[in-house]
C-alpha cells in the first residue's frame, strides 16, 4: 500500500535505549508517523509524540499493531495530505 501511494516504509524496532536521537531520525524522514499502541511502551509513545511535535510531523496512535489498522489510518492520512 504504501509503494502505490508513493511512498516508503521504514520502522523502529522499538528500542527506546537507542535514545531519543534515534528516533528522532526516523521520524525527520517520514512524512507521517504510525504508531501502534499495544506494542509500545508509555515512554516509547510519549517520545514519538515529543519528536512528533518538535518535527511538526503527523503522528497517528494506533490501537492495534494489525495490517488492516495500519491500512485505515493510512489511508486516512492520505486522504487528510491530499486535502492540504
Amino acid at each position: 500500500m504504501c509503494r502505490k501511494m508513493g511512498g516508503i516504509f521504514h520502522h523502529h524496532r522499538g528500542k527506546s535505549a537507542q535514545g531519543k536521537e534515534a528516533v528522532g531520525r526516523v521520524i525527520n524522514t517520514a512524512d507521517a508517523v504510525f504508531c501502534p499502541l499495544n506494542i509500545n511502551s508509555h515512554y516509547a509513545c510519549n517520545m514519538v509524540k515529543n519528536a512528533c511535535r518538535k518535527s511538526g510531523k503527523p503522528v497517528y496512535f494506533l490501537r492495534t499493531s494489525s495490517i488492516s489498522t495500519f491500512r485505515n489510518a493510512l489511508a486516512e492520512w492520505g486522504k487528510n495530505s491530499q486535502s492540504a
